[in-house]
């Protein structure tokens, strides 16, 4: 990280770091890097042979498993996905990446109830991450929790007005409370007169 104030001598000393640390890599870094890289360029195919590689290397490497549970959940394979994830937990049991991640394949795969606990251990290492509050107001709302559900889905709208599950499962809420007021008030913010006319519809 470069600190304020900027000048060409700290910028240049940050460099020759950079390069330094660049030249001491270890083949398994220079591998992670270049998957990294191939990820980035939606080169799935040549990453996952990568991470295939990184795994060979060091099986127990809690980055490398998360590298491929990520690989297989950008394919849709969420069971397989799955086992990389728990993998990786099973490592470090407080790696808010992994248990994130799990909460995250168990929504996909409509396991809401399982999903809920993870949901909970992540909420209480990192209480404001999006992700991870949109997954388990839906966790919430699909078991029926409707208030916890509601609860969070409120908060994840002061923290990003435009998100995508608040504008879809909190009218749901609404709905499934009664609360016809809350559910005015919200689609009349969130929709035009047109759209509210063929929501009611």
């Amino acid at each position: 990280i470069l600190l304020k104030p900027f000048s060409f001598a700290t910028i240049s000393e940050k460099f020759k770091d950079l390069i330094k640390t660049q030249n001491h890599q270890s083949k398994a870094d220079e591998l992670y890097q270049q998957a990294k890289a191939a990820v980035y360029s939606k080169l799935t195919d040549m990453a996952s042979e990568i991470a295939d590689q990184l795994l060979k290397l060091s099986a127990e490497n809690e980055k490398y498993l998360i590298l491929k549970g990520d690989l297989l959940f950008k394919q849709q394979f969420y069971q397989q996905a799955l086992e990389y994830f728990k993998k990786a937990a099973e490592i470090d049991s407080k790696s808010a990446a992994a248990i994130s991640k799990i909460a995250a394949t168990l929504v996909k795969l409509e396991q809401f109830d399982e999903a809920k606990q993870f949901l909970q251990k992540v909420e209480e290492l990192n209480n404001y991450h999006l992700e991870v509050i949109a997954n388990s107001s839906i966790s919430d709302f699909r078991t029926g929790d409707y208030a916890r559900a509601r609860a969070g889905l409120e908060k994840l709208g002061t923290l990003d007005r435009d998100n995508q599950t608040v504008r879809e499962v909190l009218p749901e809420v609404y709905i499934k409370q009664k609360d016809f007021d809350a559910l005015s008030s919200r689609l009349s913010e969130t929709m035009s007169e047109k759209e509210l006319i063929e929501y009611l519809n």
